[in-house]
């Protein structure tokens, strides 16, 4: 599932009757980004459930925005540059002693 780029944000719930550390340990070692055993506080699960969706809807935002700069970045690199660009920084200046003679 987190391999599914589609999918990769979506958190991952383990909801079980296991209360023993070792299920606990293994479903979050498997990828789970939280662990929920019986009996379920409702309260508890809903409150992290939506901490879980909203940390989510960060993280994909996070992610168009970054592919965002990194296509503008792209498009600017693509962009022809001026003569004095192309042969370097400088390489189209005089220093300031020679502008002293002008």
């Amino acid at each position: 599932m987190r391999a599914d780029r589609s999918l990769a944000d979506l958190p991952v719930v383990a909801v079980t009757a296991r209360s023993d550390r070792d299920a606990s340990v293994d479903a979050l070692a498997a990828g789970a980004d939280d662990y929920f055993a019986k009996p379920y506080d409702w309260e508890l699960l809903f409150s992290r459930a939506r901490w879980l969706l909203s940390r989510s809807a960060t993280l994909a935002n996070l992610r168009r925005a970054d592919t965002a700069v990194g296509e503008g970045a792209r498009s600017r690199a693509a962009r022809p540059r001026s003569p004095s660009c192309a042969r370097g920084w400088g390489a189209g200046w005089t220093r300031a002693a020679d502008w002293s003679r002008a």
